[in-house]
């Protein structure tokens, strides 16, 4: 059930300023503009609650929770309400707002947004629980450079530059067996692991999703340092 409760939490520091203090001072003009908006995107809201991919949808209850909308309250409550209600079912496993339009971390990151003002707004424990681990995510994936990738982790960047290995060590080894060829995408993804972080083991072995241990013996087994100038040709 939503609530109309605003409560603090480690997600929401600052409880909401009381509606008559917040609200700008608009002229009738503006005034009257914005009404026409708000009433347009209700007729555009699809039967699934959204506007679009999880990005649009997000920037839309943006609009309208900023006017005072909630799912309790507001002229368009039940907009917002069928709104957050699919930002909340496009939610994966691992915290993802994307949801079956597709979408990337843009997507998310909107997203994201939109969920912590709905709970800043209504203190709703099902967006909270939501809205924790869309947080989660977004701290994870953060890059070794300070940013996001497209991608909701900083693997992507590893594919690519394991594809670009894997390429020259096939092509320096020519015909061989599959065991072989699995073996050097398997290397060709360390390689490119410690690439990307200087040859951090730590570091290296988050991108694998490995521990450093597992990490250590794979290096063993293809007699490679943590070099990031290295490129190493297949072992047979």
């Amino acid at each position: 059930d939503w609530s109309s409760d605003v409560c603090s939490s480690d997600l929401t520091a600052v409880a909401p300023i009381p509606a008559e203090k917040k609200q700008p001072k608009l002229d009738e003009r503006t005034k009257q503009s914005v009404d026409r908006a708000l009433k347009y995107l209700k007729t555009q809201q699809n039967s699934d609650g959204s506007w679009g991919n999880t990005a649009i949808t997000a920037f839309t209850l943006l609009a309208f929770m900023s006017n005072g909308n909630v799912p309790t309250q507001g002229t368009y409550g039940p907009e917002v309400s069928k709104g957050i209600r699919y930002l909340l079912s496009c939610a994966r496993d691992d915290g993802y707002l994307v949801g079956s339009r597709g979408g990337n971390m843009y997507c998310h990151g909107m997203a994201t947004l939109a969920l912590s003002q709905a709970y800043g707004m209504t203190g709703d424990e099902e967006v909270k629980k939501v809205l924790k681990k869309a947080v989660d995510l977004i701290v994870k994936t953060q890059n070794n450079e300070g940013g996001w990738r497209y991608d909701p982790a900083p693997t992507g960047a590893v594919a690519k530059a394991a594809a670009a290995h894997a390429r020259r060590l096939l092509q320096s080894s020519g015909k061989i067996a599959l065991d072989d060829t699995l073996a050097a995408w398997e290397q060709a993804f360390v390689q490119a692991a410690l690439d990307l972080t200087h040859g951090n083991l730590a570091q290296a072995a988050r991108l694998l999703g490995l521990n450093r241990t597992t990490l250590y013996s794979r290096m063993q087994n293809y007699r490679m340092t943590p070099s990031a100038s290295a490129h190493p040709t297949l072992e047979k």
